[in-house]
């Protein structure tokens, strides 16, 4: 049975989940949470967004497990 893990999701990408938090099955770093992420959610990759790994926006491949606090976050906008 495969283990799932939850993502946060925040401003317009959770319009394209349809949900704040969505469970997909463990993925073991953030390039396969993109790829399962838009097999399932194919508008996601029309959006820009940032991943967040333990409270940290993350720009390159990051190792995640079951334990990693993982968000989807909207581009930011300076004000």
């Amino acid at each position: 049975m495969n283990k799932q893990m939850n993502i946060m999701v925040f401003g317009q990408l959770e319009d394209i989940t349809g949900a704040a938090i969505i469970s997909i099955d463990q993925v073991t770093d953030t390039e396969q949470l993109l790829n399962v992420l838009f097999i399932r959610f194919p508008q996601l990759k029309e959006k820009k967004m940032l991943i967040a790994v333990d409270q940290k926006i993350i720009y390159e491949n990051t190792v995640i497990n079951n334990q990693s606090t993982v968000a989807l976050l909207p581009p930011f906008s300076g004000g």
